[in-house]
């Protein structure tokens, strides 16, 4: 016996409401899902240096710009984010740079922890560039030798000295230490996040 046609209307009207409920909700959880591939630049609350970091230490960051999807804002400036140092090894003898590695792992939302973040830091930090003491420790050295060399009273005593003078500066630049890493207080830095990240639209 088949059903009233007032009864198919009304299973096919239910089915439709239910239909848009569904569609809606997953409309709302995507506007508040930060994808995976996401990139978001931050900025250091706190200065790093591999002179005194450890590993296992944490650290905050900060959203350096608003995040905005469709002209609304997911994420406001000044956004907390937790990180900690994965490796970190101090500059050694022989011009060994330092080396640190970051990972941003949490959101704070309020005063609490609320999300978990997956995420890569796309920014390689580098010590800062000093060739220009380069330079001078070597002619420094080459500098040093020649007055050595004046000194002996000797024809070719101001190249021999110069020769010994070059020695001993590249000498220097052979066994110093090298340079400690320094991820300074405000400097930018970009992650991209390796998994979504669903954000509670109740609190934007």
């Amino acid at each position: 016996m088949k059903a009233p046609f007032s009864v198919r209307r009304t299973a096919i009207v239910a089915a439709l409401i239910f239909a848009n409920l569904t569609f809606a909700k997953a409309q709302g959880d995507t506007s508040y899902r930060l994808q995976k591939g996401t990139k978001l630049s931050l900025s250091m609350e706190v200065e790093v240096s591999t002179s005194v970091a450890a590993k296992n230490d944490t650290f905050v960051a900060r959203l350096a710009e608003n995040f905005t999807k469709d002209g609304v804002v997911l994420l406001p400036k000044g956004s907390k984010f937790e990180g900690t140092i994965i490796d970190t090894q101090s500059a050694g003898i022989g011009s060994r740079d330092g080396r640190i590695v970051i990972e941003i792992d949490k959101l704070w939302i309020g005063n609490e922890i609320r999300r978990s973040v997956s995420s890569k830091t796309l920014t390689k930090f580098k010590p800062e560039s000093r060739r220009t003491l380069d330079i001078l420790s070597f002619a420094g050295g080459t500098l040093a030798g020649a007055f050595i060399g004046y000194a002996t009273g000797t024809n070719n005593g101001a190249l021999i000295g110069g020769a010994v003078g070059a020695g001993l500066g590249g000498g220097t630049l052979a066994v110093r230490k090298g340079r400690e890493l320094r991820i300074k207080q405000g400097q930018r830095f970009e992650i991209e996040l390796t998994e979504d990240l669903l954000l509670p639209a109740m609190e934007y």
